[in-house]
């Protein structure tokens, strides 16, 4: 018979822990009542220390539980959650859930004791996952632990799990390994691809119209797709997002803008007004709308037929995110009107849709130094004329806000507030000289213009 090398009792009669060596192995031993349990290290000098650990606070666990409590393995923990919270989920969130649980329970196991996982496990987890063949994006991994750590902690409230060494973890990146916010396409590349997507042609009036409602009102692609010609208000000029296609799930109307309502004139033709706006191709298919992934295909080879570079991970929302610093800058740095567009209220999220902007940023730069440079033109004329004395004189006086008011000439050109509409590559516009009326979305000759038919006068 082996030898046994006790190594503690925890626990008073009844709900004892008692821990063992055998062989190579540290061994648990205590009662339930459907008999007694076990469970199993390998014998090492850190395996010993934690479950010395374990035992005792499995042991006190017990001890302030009236009934003893069987341990959960890792598939009857998810089975729980499972009954427990996906009626209070949209079905998107669930799926959500169900893919992020599945890299865990493959990677630990289904059979395993929930509990018996912690913080180094979580670690190898993660460095599994960065480490295959094709290594998960960052944001992925930080979604999936974090569902992890979700279930975790509802089985620790619901008093299902002894302990909880899953919520040590947290989830670091190196600052210059931080992914970047996607890119957003700018007006003329959004101007390029919809004139490869004319509204006139069979074939192309679905992705053609799907985009340009997406970057003329920020919406999500999945809303738009399964908009209904019951949800637009051509007289009240408004549009309904339905909650059961949205995002966060919210019943809204909103204001149609005219360049939007423009495009919905033009493909109205297509389907007599009626059911979706946007139905599937073939009544073959098995979805009754126009489908992401063709939608996607057909922005690829339009951005390849316009010459538009391919950027990385900007897709559809790169459109929401256009459609976003557009109106910020035409609103003149209004955030509410930016997120009213989009229909957005978190400041977090919105955070992440602000880009830079190098052109006008350099237009910027112009405007700063002319009217530097007419300032300081200013200031020598001024103290030519005010200061009776040199700098450092006895009975100086400074030029003070009243002193200076006395000689200081009406507001030069120069001086006036600055116009982020002029670009650095154009010769300035004179102050004195009217805007031009016409918005910059529907200009004559713009693609967006061109896509779009003449409407005839009075409402259809």
């Amino acid at each position: 018979m082996t030898p046994r090398l006790v190594l503690g009792r925890y626990g008073r009669r009844g709900v004892r822990v008692v821990l063992w060596i055998e062989g190579d192995r540290i061994r648990a031993q205590w009662r339930e009542k459907s008999g007694r349990r076990h469970r199993s290290w390998p014998d090492t000098a850190t395996n010993r220390k934690e479950a010395k650990v374990w035992a005792e606070e499995f042991a006190q666990a017990r001890l302030e539980r009236r009934a003893p409590q069987e341990l959960l393995t890792v598939a009857q923990l998810w089975s729980r959650f499972r009954a427990a919270e996906f009626q209070h989920l949209r079905p998107k969130t669930q799926q959500f859930y169900l893919d992020c649980w599945r890299y865990w329970e493959v990677f630990v196991g289904p059979e395993r004791i929930a509990e018996d996982f912690g913080l180094a496990t979580v670690m190898e987890f993660r460095a599994d996952m960065e480490t295959r063949t094709r290594p998960l994006a960052i944001n992925t991994m930080r979604r999936i632990i974090q569902t992890v750590k979700t279930v975790y902690a509802w089985g620790a409230k619901l008093k299902l799990l002894s302990r909880n060494d899953v919520r040590e973890f947290t989830f670091k990146v190196a600052k210059e390994k931080r992914p970047v916010s996607p890119p957003e396409y700018r007006r003329e590349e959004f101007e390029r691809v919809l004139a490869e997507l004319p509204l006139t042609k069979a074939t192309t009036w679905r992705a053609g119209g799907v985009i340009a409602l997406c970057g003329l009102m920020g919406a999500r692609e999945k809303s738009v797709l399964h908009l209904r010609w019951d949800d637009i208000n051509l007289v009240g000029d408004t549009i309904r997002w339905r909650p059961e296609w949205d995002k966060l799930g919210r019943d809204e109307v909103q204001a149609l803008r005219p360049s939007a309502k423009d495009v919905l004139l033009a493909i109205r033709h297509w389907t007599d007004g009626k059911g979706w706006i946007f139905p599937a191709v073939s009544v073959k298919n098995r979805r009754e709308t126009y489908g992401i992934q063709a939608l996607w295909v057909a922005l690829q080879e339009a951005e390849k037929r316009a010459g538009v570079r391919k950027l990385s991970g900007r897709a559809m929302h790169g459109l929401r995110r256009m459609a976003f610093n557009d109106a910020l800058e035409a609103s003149g740095g209004d955030l509410g009107v930016a997120m009213a567009l989009i229909r957005d209220t978190d400041l977090k999220v919105v955070s992440k849709y602000l880009k830079r902007r190098d052109d006008r940023l350099r237009a910027a730069f112009v405007l700063m130094d002319r009217k530097s440079t007419a300032n300081s033109t200013g200031r020598e004329h001024e103290s030519s004329n005010v200061l009776p004395f040199k700098t450092g004189a006895a009975g100086f006086e400074p030029a003070t806000s009243r002193t200076r008011g006395e000689h200081e000439e009406p507001t030069s050109q120069a001086q006036q507030p600055l116009d982020l509409g002029e670009t650095a590559h154009h010769t300035p516009r004179s102050h004195a000289e009217p805007p031009p009326e016409t918005a910059p979305d529907t200009a004559p000759g713009s693609s967006v213009s061109r896509a779009i038919p003449a409407r005839e006068t009075g409402a259809p």
